[in-house]
């Protein structure tokens, strides 16, 4: 077929590459939902507007 090709040795190399650059790991982003203030896990009351309303976002 013309015109169709494979990935070929640069196409790999580059999802190597790619693969590589991309952690295989979760994030997990705690904050404050009213004001927005980053937070450490397991915070119940955020210490700059003192609102009980945390959240917990995972990232993958």
């Amino acid at each position: 077929m013309l015109g169709v090709r494979g990935p070929g040795a640069s196409g790999v190399i580059a999802m190597g590459l790619l693969a590589s650059l991309v952690p295989d790991r979760e994030t997990v982003v705690v904050e404050c939902r009213r004001c927005g203030t980053t937070v450490d896990r397991g915070t119940s009351v955020c210490s700059v507007c003192d609102s009980e309303d945390i959240a917990e976002y995972t990232i993958r």
